[in-house]
């Protein structure tokens, strides 16, 4: 899921905001912060933070990765 500002302009949601909307939905979502997936510029193990930073450096490169699975199904 790429959870970037919907019109290109602002900030992008909390994961946290994406969380709860998700479970809300009936799914669980399971948030990777390896840097193993990190790869062509992209950042995906960025601590969130709430001060209007983002990460280090360019925050177009900055991505988070989560697996959805619904409530209650099998793996």
């Amino acid at each position: 899921m790429n959870e970037d500002a919907l019109d290109g302009v602002g900030s992008r949601p909390s994961p946290f905001f994406v969380e709860r909307v998700v479970a809300e939905a009936a799914f669980e979502a399971t948030r990777h912060f390896t840097p193993d997936l990190n790869s062509g510029g992209f950042v995906y193990d960025w601590p969130h933070r709430n001060d209007g930073r983002g990460g280090q450096g360019d925050d177009t490169a900055l991505r988070r990765f989560w697996r959805f699975q619904r409530t209650g199904s099998a793996a």
